[in-house]
């Protein structure tokens, strides 16, 4: 049977249009053909089966304290989501008093959006696969926060999310008092 699909495969790989499209699937069946001789032993290393590690704490390759590590994912959810409410409140109540220039103010399933007539919009948003909070700031760019010693500040370089937000919230909203 795999003769068979091998020889209309040649026959498939001879017409001049479809020369690219071949190179791919030629190349697919061998790697299969060599994996089916491959007992299951073979396919691990070291006597472990390859994982797949879908979030990383870090990407930039400095020691990630124990407490950011060890956060149990409830616990993340109840704080983030607890954050996340309280600063949209604080921003809700800007935006009433200065709604010409905090228009707009919006939290819905973890994502806070505030658009900010002098700058453009931010986003503040959970990150639960990392444990994070990231930041799309229109002036100070991305950044990640993860929750150490009872704040959400950056492993990167040590700001606090609320520091980063009230300085350029001030400079949005000169004549408010802006509390975080």
């Amino acid at each position: 049977m795999f003769r068979n699909s091998i020889i209309r495969f040649q026959r498939y790989v001879s017409h001049p249009v479809q020369k690219n499209i071949s190179r791919s699937i030629s190349s697919k069946i061998l790697v299969l053909s060599a994996a089916r001789n491959l007992t299951f032993k073979q396919l691990t290393v070291n006597n472990k089966v390859s994982q797949r590690a879908y979030a990383s704490a870090s990407t930039g390759g400095f020691q990630i304290p124990d407490e950011v590590k060890n956060l149990n994912i409830e616990v993340y959810h109840n704080v983030a989501d607890q954050f996340l409410e309280e600063l949209s409140e604080n921003i809700e109540d800007i935006s009433q008093n200065f709604p010409k220039d905090i228009p707009d103010v919006d939290l819905s399933h973890g994502v806070l959006t505030v658009t900010v007539h002098k700058f453009g919009t931010y986003v503040i948003n959970k990150q639960p696969p990392n444990k994070q909070i990231w930041l799309a700031s229109p002036i100070s760019g991305p950044n990640r926060y993860d929750y150490y010693k009872g704040e959400w500040v950056s492993l990167r370089d040590n700001t606090k999310i609320l520091d980063v937000l009230k300085k350029e919230l001030t400079e949005a909203v000169p004549n408010a008092k802006i509390s975080l």
